[in-house]
């Protein structure tokens, strides 16, 4: 403590000094108060921690007050609430709110734009907003001074559709979030609307998946009858569209159209070109559909439905139809997947192994799922699909060439045995033609051959006959031009073609049954022994036999070209076609080697290969056809 009251003996002080000297001894009184009353006996100032920081003696120290932004921000508002001290109104309709430049810049591009730029507004201190409600920029505001916002199912999509457009960024966020937690089948439609308007694209993709995924309800609302042509027929062409029955589909197109049938008449067959007839009951399509007033005022509604009641009667096979989206059948009904037929099992140095497996691989999800074994484990038959079941003929069993038929009842997951064949066959091929199964060529038995009976070509079988799944009757049909045996075999178009293979590899053979007449195409490109084929595109695809060529023909120009190769060399491999994509299945490089367990996908738009997944095991000599399921 400073003693300032003392005065040395031999000094005298006047009354005017003596006043001087107990003012400033009261002075540094009040600053040792002062200065015990802030710090404790550890010497650390008392108070809230870091009030005050470095408050020992140095030479600078730094303050902060973490209130003060919040103090601040909230005079503010003070001041925009009372009107005073602001810079700028914002006017909405008769409101005026008036607001401080600097608030709206911080949280708007909107507004940083106008203010900084040369725009009128800059210098009249006046903002007319007209295509946003009072209420809703009044919100915009208050957050923009507070950082809280008040969202509710009557507002999220007002504030959305404010803060995209007077770009408060920090709002997008919470209200779509929002607007997600509580979609519905009566909203996502109109949100999935809002979200395209103004460019949210994960709102957008979010309210589209749940309208497919939900469509037999979203079917009941108001909105479905609200949408722009374009967007109802993207939502009704969907894979993914979820209707359970797809006569709902067919309902919400008509509904949509009478809806405003005056501007709406025109589109009736865009919109009914999306309904998958295929999957329509045939009393629907006789008593809903085809007697249905605008159908029948429409040629081509008419012509279309005409065209699937023929289907529906005749049984035909829908493989045959594959191109049109129409056959194509919905994800929540089936999916189109590669089945793998029985095979030869061999990996590395292992004996060959007989498979009775019947494996049903997806390619979209690449999952496999096994199916009903067969009941027995031929060698080198042909497996073929007809609408929707497997069949497959022939083949060796136990060193005897069969003629036995089994059919695989997809939908009942059961094996069946047909009507046998009039020859016994193996390493034969096999094709569907207006859903009839027409077997082709064969090698004979082996111990005919081994008694020296004429030569190679005679070694094959010239034979083909046809099989009529209606009656479950086999009958004899024309024979081959040439003999031949693992040749690649495909009908399309009501023709049967049938190309290279042992004894002609040189050769594509084609048969017509209106005439009954086979005849030959020679071309040097084709040289396969086998290999299946597939048509894709209109365009008939020869992949590999013992190669990794793949060769293209094109039946309308008789032209044969190549396209690019396979990663690895097969023989004795299977091959489909899956929504649009050419799928091929295990096979061997040569006669000797270890299987493949590799599965190769070809995409014809870009002409390229790529792994698609594996098999269950190392595989050839195997069938290999695509169905729903």
């Amino acid at each position: 403590m400073h003693n300032m009251n003392r005065t040395d003996n031999n000094t005298s002080l006047t009354s005017q000094q003596r006043s001087f000297y107990n003012t400033l001894a009261q002075f540094y009184e009040t600053i040792d108060e002062l200065e015990t009353s802030k710090f404790d006996m550890t010497g650390k100032p008392k108070g809230k921690e870091g009030e005050l920081n470095n408050l020992a003696p140095r030479d600078e120290f730094e303050y902060f007050d973490a209130a003060h932004a919040g103090v601040t921000l909230g005079s503010l508002n003070d001041q925009r609430r009372e009107g005073s001290c602001t810079d700028t109104v914002v006017v909405t309709g008769s409101i005026e709110h008036h607001c401080h430049r600097s608030v709206l810049v911080a949280n708007s591009n909107y507004f940083k734009a106008m203010f900084t730029s040369s725009m009128k507004e800059e210098h009249e201190g006046r903002v007319e907003i007209k295509e946003v409600e009072s209420d809703v920029v009044s919100a915009l505001l208050d957050f923009s001074y507070t950082g809280r916002l008040h969202i509710t199912k009557g507002n999220a999509q007002s504030l959305l559709e404010a803060a995209a457009l007077l770009q408060f960024d920090k709002v997008l966020e919470p209200c779509y979030t929002f607007m997600e937690r509580n979609m519905d089948s009566y909203n996502c439609l109109g949100m999935n609307n809002v979200a395209e308007s103004i460019g949210c694209q994960h709102l957008q993709e979010t309210s589209k998946m749940f309208s497919l995924k939900n469509f037999a309800d979203v079917a009941k609302g108001e909105e479905v009858v609200l949408l722009e042509k374009d967007d109802l027929v993207r939502y009704l062409s969907s894979d993914n569209l979820n209707a359970r029955r797809e006569e709902v589909v067919f309902l919400v197109g008509m509904r949509w159209l009478k809806h405003d049938l005056g501007n709406r008449r025109q589109y009736i067959h865009e919109v009914l070109s999306t309904v998958r007839f295929r999957f329509i009951r045939p009393n629907f399509l006789l008593d809903h559909v085809d007697t249905d007033d605008l159908v029948q005022n429409s040629s081509k509604c008419e012509s279309m439905v005409e065209e699937f009641k023929r289907y529906h009667m005749l049984h035909l096979d829908w493989h045959d139809f594959a191109p049109n989206p129409q056959y194509k059948p919905r994800r929540c009904l089936a999916s189109e997947v590669v089945v793998i037929v029985g095979g030869g099992e061999r990996g590395g140095k292992q004996m060959w192994k007989n498979s009775d497996r019947v494996i049903a691989y997806n390619p979209v999800t690449k999952t496999s799922v096994k199916l009903l074994s067969l009941p027995s484990r031929p060698v080198m038959p042909s497996v073929v699909a007809l609408r929707n079941d497997i069949y497959i003929t022939g083949g060796k069993v136990d060193d005897v060439i069969s003629n036995e038929v089994w059919k695989f009842e997809s939908k009942v997951n059961l094996w069946m045995k047909m009507a046998p064949m009039k020859h016994r066959r193996y390493a034969h091929g096999s094709g569907v033609l207006d859903a009839t199964i027409y077997v082709v060529g064969s090698k004979e038995d082996e111990y005919k051959s081994a008694q020296g009976e004429g030569s190679e070509e005679s070694s094959v079988l010239r034979t083909v006959e046809k099989y009529d799944s209606y009656i479950n009757r086999w009958e004899d049909s024309a024979p081959l031009a040439k003999p031949v045996s693992s040749a690649a075999v495909i009908g399309y178009k009501r023709r049967l073609y049938v190309i290279g293979g042992n004894g002609s590899c040189k050769l594509i053979q084609r048969f017509t049954p209106r005439s009954n007449q086979w005849d030959i195409v020679e071309s040097s490109m084709v040289s396969n022994r086998c290999a299946p084929a597939v048509v894709l595109g209109g365009l008939i695809y020869v992949l590999g036999g013992g190669s990794r060529r793949v060769v293209v023909y094109d039946p309308e120009t008789e032209k044969v070209s190549r396209v690019a190769d396979m990663k690895f060399r097969r023989g004795f491999h299977g091959g489909a076609v899956v929504e649009g994509k050419i799928y091929v299945t295990g096979g061997v490089a040569t006669g000797d080697t270890a299987a493949h367990d590799t599965i190769e996908c070809y995409d014809p738009k870009t002409d390229t290969w790529s792994i698609s997944g594996k098999m269950i095991g190392p595989l050839s000599m195997h069938g290999c056809v695509s169905i729903c399921r």
